[in-house]
């Protein structure tokens, strides 16, 4: 194993990724470093064979650990939403508070759902992606990430019904 490499070839790969799901630098930079030591340490343990699917994952458990322990959260970004001003009614402070709720359901998702979740939403992974990533069955992907989706989904209409009976 050429450490130097690995590193160099992966580490910014693995800081976009936690990037797009922590929205801070410090704490993607954290989140990283954390990840590159538990595979330094897996790695003079046993033979990695795909050091990217297992960066990977040791970077969305890192990231999903720290916000977790987020007492207050960031939004996400109007782009992580994918929702047009123009088509939508909702206004830049209603969806940065769906974003800020929607980083926080995430983080309230069962551990394989918000890493499933994560790798396909932040990352762009594809479920054949993700299965190898998480070393599970492409069938079982789909199946955690409908859960993870059904789930956010009722946390964020609950959100919405809530926000609609505010005064405004």
């Amino acid at each position: 194993m050429d450490w130097e490499s690995t590193v160099r070839e992966n580490a910014p790969a693995m800081f976009r990724l936690a990037m797009r799901i922590l929205r801070r630098t410090t704490d993607a930079e954290d989140a990283v470093q954390e990840a590159f030591l538990r595979a330094y340490e897996s790695g003079r343990r046993k033979q990695i064979r795909n050091w990217r699917a297992f960066l990977s994952r040791l970077t969305v458990n890192a990231a999903i650990d720290r916000l977790r322990l987020r007492k207050m959260t960031l939004p996400l970004g109007d782009d992580a939403l994918s929702v047009h001003q123009s088509n939508s009614p909702l206004t830049e402070t209603s969806l940065r508070e769906l974003a800020d709720r929607l980083q926080h359901e995430v983080a309230k998702l069962p551990r394989q759902q918000a890493k499933v979740f994560c790798l396909c939403h932040f990352d762009g992974k594809s479920n054949k992606e993700i299965a190898v990533i998480l070393d599970l069955r492409v069938g079982a992907v789909a199946t955690i990430l409908h859960k993870a989706r059904k789930r956010l989904a009722a946390a964020l209409e609950v959100f919405q019904e809530t926000s609609d009976a505010k005064p405004q």
